[in-house]
C-alpha cells in the first residue's frame, strides 16, 4: 500500500512530538515513568494509525449502491416497446396484472420480486432495456427497478405514467378486461 504525503507528515509530527516529550521528561532510569511514556506513545501511534487507515478501509469496503433507474415518458416507452427495443415489466399484483396490463408486459410483482426473479431472469437478458411500470405514480416501480439494477441489469427505466395513462392514450393492452387488442389476451 502506498504511503501518502499526509501519512508521512503525520508520522513525522508524531516522531517529533515523542522526541520532544522524551527530552522534556528527563526520565532517567525511573521505570514507571518510562512505562507511562511508552504506553502514551503506543496509544498515540494506534490513534494515528486508526485515523489514517479507517477512512481508507471504509472507502474500499463500502458497497456501491446502483444509481436509481432513469425515468422514461409514456410515449417514449410505447415507442421503445413497439420497436422491440425494450421489455416492459408490470410490478402490480398478479390479480391486477391478470385483469389488464400493457400488451406484452411481463409480470414481476413488487411483493414477490425475490421469489419470481429466477423466472424473470430466464426470460429477460441483462443487456435488454427494461421499462418498469405500475398503476399510476406508485413507488413500487422504483423498488423493483433498484432490485433489477442490483441483479445486474444495466438499462432499467421507470415509466413516468402507469397503466391508467397507457389505456387513456389508447395503447394496446392484454388481460381479461382488455378492450384493446395488443396481440395477446
Amino acid at each position: 500500500m502506498a504511503v501518502s504525503n499526509r501519512d508521512r507528515n503525520l508520522r513525522s509530527q508524531l516522531q517529533a512530538t515523542l522526541r520532544d516529550w522524551l527530552q522534556r521528561a528527563d526520565i532517567g532510569t525511573d521505570l514507571p515513568r518510562i512505562l507511562w511514556i511508552v504506553m502514551i506513545a503506543l496509544g498515540l501511534g494506534l490513534m494515528m494509525n486508526a485515523a489514517v487507515m479507517l477512512p481508507q478501509q471504509s472507502a474500499k469496503t463500502a458497497p456501491k449502491e446502483p444509481p436509481p433507474p432513469e425515468d422514461v415518458s409514456l410515449w417514449r416507452a410505447h415507442e421503445l416497446v413497439t420497436e422491440g427495443n425494450a421489455v416492459i415489466v408490470d410490478v402490480r399484483s398478479s390479480p391486477e396484472y391478470d385483469r389488464e396490463h400493457i400488451a406484452g408486459a411481463i409480470s414481476l410483482p413488487s411483493k414477490q420480486v425475490d421469489a419470481k426473479y429466477p423466472d424473470f431472469a430466464d426470460q429477460v437478458a441483462k443487456e435488454h432495456t427494461v421499462i418498469v411500470y405500475c398503476g399510476s405514480g406508485c413507488g413500487l416501480k422504483t423498488q423493483v427497478g433498484k432490485a433489477l439494477l442490483s441483479h445486474g441489469y444495466h438499462d432499467v427505466r421507470m415509466m413516468d405514467e402507469g397503466i391508467r395513462e397507457w389505456i387513456k392514450a389508447g395503447f394496446p393492452t392484454g388481460g381479461k378486461n382488455s378492450s384493446r387488442s395488443g396481440g395477446e389476451q
